[in-house]
Parts: structure tokens; C-alpha cells; sequence
């Protein structure tokens, strides 16, 4: 080997150890100035959980980021409607009666600050609250030294006003304590047709909803879309947006064709229906009438064996039954399947994989879970074009069949859905250009709505706190 070529290899030689260096010292400084994330005891303040509303998913949702985190989960709650889904979640599960929502003695609050069922005068009335208020302060106090927390979630209930006392208590607990505080508002009770319900002739109620819902503290305010924050905004309360997700890249694992089967046979559906699929509860602002008239119309194109499923809680049952009775007229087969499957070993997520079309057709979501776990489950959907949908979710670049907003455009809507029918075969499969638009929304949903972007946030958030 000659001299020159030895010379040549101890230049690259040491170019190459000079390279490693300058690479290492620049890992170490990096690994030293990324923000380390501090295990915490954070507990979550939620009215109910577990059960189908946005709210106790949501909750749940963040509940298993910051878990896998390296943080442990408590939780103060009214309500824990299924122990079993914070098995493996949470270390204690606290229930205290009197933050439930469905609370007979909270109940008789809000028939008499909103509905004036009740007519009592409003220093009986005030009493009544900060009695229950002193309760659960107590519990609440309770709660957070026994458990050691660091950080309390607080979700909805600084926002709408259907738990007074306990917007009372966290106001106190936090002023008095000054523990840190995320207060994750999911609705206002002023925003779209929720203000009407909360019109009160009692001059001390009115003071509270405008100083508790949200308080002006120095808490960390998120809001879960960008309309809210605005509002928020020009309330003089800056906020976050962190808007809803769903756990898209885990495998949602597909039932068997025979327990298909035995739901059909639960809800008296057979292999030949096409089902459109309402995956809300029964609630007004959730507009299911429009969907009963968009299957009223396909039938009475000739389209046969069309059912109409709704697959969560009814919760009001007066509008259900002015649903059976729209229905009835137009001749749609409507069904309720909460009660149906309860009992049974399928939930009313399990209706998505007998479903041929997705509908939502809420006038108003604070963002909508049901539309993520529409796009979760690969379904074409159709969609009234709420106001947050046009706002924070369409800009995107998501591809669904949408209703407009004075539904001038459901005959064009309806064409669309026919093509469907038309196209998809017996065994469920869509047409190439509708699957196309399914794998779209569900990879673009993996970017932007996934835990992965989620638990980036919550790690800023916490990073921030002391």
C-alpha cells in the first residue's frame, strides 16, 4: 500500500471521527434541551363517564393518551355509567351522588333556575345550591389530598350550567387551593340552540352562568373547535384548541359474519336490508328527522328494504315518539336499537359493521365524535353541513356527501346516495371511487384527528405547568 493511499485513508479517517463528534455533541444537546415529561397525578372532574355521550368518550380518549403517558388517572365523577371501560385506567374512580347529572335533588335545581316546573323563591333556592355546593367542595378537597394531585381536567363542567353546585365547589377548590387546571369545554349553554333552555327569571342565576361558564381563573382554558374559541375570545378569555380524535392506526377489529348475523336478528333486520345509520342519541339538535326524510324519499323512488338505525340513547322521549310518527307517514322502517342491544354482548359501535351508509345530520356538534368513528369504521357518510364541519373539519380536504344548510341541495344529496345503492354489491362492497373516498378520509383523519397529534398538545400543555 502506498504512502499516498495511507495518507488518504487517515484524512478520511479522521473527517469521519470529526463527523461523529460534531453529530453526537448535537444528539446530547438535544436530548438535554427536549422538554421531559413529568408524571403527574392528574384527576379528571367529569359530571358522568362512561357512557355514549361526547363527553365520556372524549374524556376517555384523553384518559388513555396521558395513561400510556406515564401519568396516573383518578377520577371525580356523578356517574360512572360502565365501570368497566376504567378498568386498567384509572386508579380510583370516585362517585359522589350529588354531582350526577340525573341527581333527583339536581334535577329540581334545574326545573327551578331554567324550566320553572318548581316555583320557589330564589333565596330558598340559593340555599338549596350552596348546600350541595359545601358537600361536594368537601369531597372534592378530599379527593385531591388523599390522591396527591397535581393537575385537575375539568371536563364540561365549567361550561354548560346543568351542574351548578359543582361549578360552585371546582370555582372555591381552585381559588383556595390554586392547583393547576385544564378546563376542557366540549359546549357553552350559549351557543347555538342550547340558550333558550337556560333562560332563568332569577336575578342571582343569571350572575352565575355569566361568572362560572366559564370562570375568568388562571386556568388553562381548551376549547374543541375554533368557533368556541373565538366566542371565548371575545368574552376576554383566551383559550386552545384541541379538537376531538379517535385512536385511528389501531386495528378495529372486524366482528364475525355470525355475530353480524345475531345483531340483524336483534334488531329485526335481514341480510337483504340496507341499513342507513344514525349513530347518535335521540336528542333534538340532533335533526334525525332529515334522515328520515332522506330514506322517505328513496323509497318512494322505488329503493325497497331500507332501514333507518339509531343506534344510541334515547333521551328524549317525546321527540321519539314525534320521530315514529314522521316516520309512519313516510313509511320508513325506524329503528331504536339502544335498548334493543342492551343485555346482549354487542355495543352500539358494533351496528357500524351492518351499516351500508352512515348519516349525521345534527344541526349543531361541538365537533363530532360520531363522525370520527364514522370515518374510523370505513363508511361512506353523509353529513349536514354544521357550522364546526365547515369551519375546522371540511378545510381539510375530507370527501363526504354534504347537505348544505337550507338542504337546497338534497336532491343532489339523494343522487349521490343512490349511486350507492346502486353500485354496491351484495356482500357490502363499495364501488371503486366510493371506497377511494372512504381510504381518503380515514388517512387524512390519521394525520390530523389521531392520538399521536393529540398527545403532542397535552405534552405542550403539561410541559407549561409548574
Amino acid at each position: 500500500m502506498s504512502l499516498k493511499f495511507k495518507y488518504i485513508l487517515f484524512v478520511m479517517w479522521i473527517g469521519v471521527l470529526w463527523f461523529s463528534f460534531r453529530f453526537l455533541n448535537y444528539e446530547l444537546r438535544r436530548i438535554k434541551t427536549f422538554p421531559q415529561i413529568k408524571p403527574r397525578k392528574i384527576g379528571f372532574v367529569v359530571a358522568r363517564i362512561g357512557g355514549k355521550d361526547g363527553v365520556s368518550e372524549e374524556a376517555l380518549h384523553w384518559m388513555r393518551i396521558l395513561k400510556t403517558d406515564g401519568h396516573e388517572i383518578y377520577v371525580f365523577t356523578g356517574e360512572n355509567e360502565n365501570p368497566q371501560r376504567l378498568q386498567g385506567l384509572a386508579e380510583e374512580v370516585y362517585a359522589v351522588e350529588e354531582c350526577a347529572l340525573y341527581d333527583h335533588s339536581n334535577q329540581d335545581i334545574l326545573k327551578m333556575a331554567f324550566e320553572y316546573q318548581i316555583m320557589v323563591p330564589e333565596d330558598v333556592l340559593l340555599d338549596f345550591i350552596y348546600a350541595r355546593k359545601d358537600r361536594i367542595k368537601t369531597q372534592l378537597l378530599d379527593f385531591i389530598a388523599q390522591n396527591q394531585i397535581d393537575v385537575l381536567i375539568v371536563e364540561n363542567a365549567l361550561s354548560l350550567p346543568v351542574q351548578i353546585p359543582l361549578a360552585l365547589a371546582l370555582r372555591e377548590v381552585i381559588s383556595e387551593t390554586g392547583i393547576q387546571v385544564i378546563a376542557r369545554h366540549h359546549d357553552f349553554y350559549w351557543e347555538g340552540e342550547r340558550e333558550q333552555h337556560f333562560r332563568t327569571r332569577y336575578p342571582h342565576i343569571a350572575v352565575m352562568l355569566n361568572e362560572l361558564f366559564p370562570p375568568d381563573l388562571p386556568i388553562v382554558h381548551v376549547t374543541i373547535n375554533s368557533i368556541t374559541q373565538e366566542n371565548l375570545g371575545q368574552r376576554g378569555i383566551s383559550s386552545l384548541v384541541i379538537p376531538n380524535c379517535f385512536s385511528y392506526g389501531e386495528n378495529i377489529k372486524e366482528i364475525s359474519e355470525l355475530d353480524k348475523e345475531e345483531i340483524r336478528n336483534l334488531l329485526g333486520i335481514q341480510p337483504k336490508d340496507r341499513i342507513f345509520l344514525v349513530p347518535t342519541r335521540a336528542v333534538r339538535r340532533k335533526n334525525i328527522e332529515l334522515a328520515v326524510e332522506i330514506v322517505g324519499d328513496l323509497e318512494s323512488m322505488g329503493y325497497e328494504n331500507l332501514k333507518l338505525v339509531v343506534s344510541l340513547a334515547v333521551e328524549d322521549q317525546e321527540y321519539k315518539q314525534q320521530l315514529e310518527e314522521i316516520a309512519r307517514d313516510k313509511g320508513v322502517d325506524l329503528i331504536f336499537a339502544y335498548d334493543m342491544l342492551r343485555g346482549s354482548r354487542f355495543s352500539p359501535w358494533d351496528i357500524f359493521w351492518i351499516s351500508d351508509i352512515v348519516i349525521i345530520p345534527s344541526r349543531w356538534e361541538g365537533f363530532g365524535n360520531n363522525l370520527l368513528e364514522a370515518i374510523a369504521y370505513r363508511k361512506p357518510i353523509v353529513v349536514y353541513s354544521y357550522p364546526v364541519l365547515q369551519k375546522d373539519i371540511l378545510p381539510q380536504g375530507f370527501d363526504f356527501i354534504t347537505i348544505i344548510e337550507d338542504n337546497s341541495n338534497l336532491n343532489a344529496v339523494e343522487e349521490q346516495i343512490k349511486l350507492i345503492l346502486d353500485t354496491i354489491s351484495s356482500e357490502g362492497h363499495y364501488p371503486r371511487e366510493v371506497q377511494e373516498a372512504i381510504e381518503h378520509n380515514y388517512q387524512l383523519a390519521e394525520q390530523v384527528f389521531s392520538y399521536t397529534q393529540i398527545r403532542t398538545m397535552l405534552r405542550d400543555i403539561l410541559s407549561s405547568l409548574p
